[in-house]
């Protein structure tokens, strides 16, 4: 191309450097919503519980009553605005977990059982009472 009044370079330089703040906006609000969602911890502990379910289905047996202390689980939900209702989910040989808005852990499990979950508030911590139910034909 030729040059017009000799400010062709300056045209590109011009593009470049709005094309480079764009591409530097975006990779910082990126890294700012990154960092706000990790900041209460929601998906660590997700991943936790999720995971620690999935151990305890693939050793339950039919029958079987399981109580397990899931206080920080709803302290994080609750600041968080997620029901106690959405927290946890077994079910099609899956446990899920739900903390944050928007986004839940889900790990599978090999045991072909299926389970009812009653979340207890108020008792010295917060609970979960997962009854087994006959495995699944």
């Amino acid at each position: 191309m030729t040059k017009i009044n000799g400010k062709r370079g300056a045209s590109d330089i011009l593009h470049s450097t709005i094309a480079f703040i764009f591409i530097l906006l975006l990779f910082t609000f990126g890294m700012w919503y990154y960092i706000y969602q990790q900041k209460s911890g929601a998906s660590v502990w997700e991943d936790y519980y999720a995971k620690q379910l999935t151990i305890v289905m693939n050793s339950a047996r039919p029958g079987d009553i399981i109580v397990l202390d899931v206080h920080k689980a709803t302290e994080i939900a609750q600041k968080a605005s997620v029901s106690f209702e959405s927290i946890f989910l077994i079910s099609d040989q899956e446990t899920c977990v739900r903390l944050s808005q928007g986004r839940k852990t889900c790990y599978s499990f090999f045991n072909r059982v299926d389970a009812e979950i009653e979340l207890r508030t108020g008792v010295p911590g917060n609970v979960i009472e997962i009854k087994v139910l006959e495995e699944k034909e």
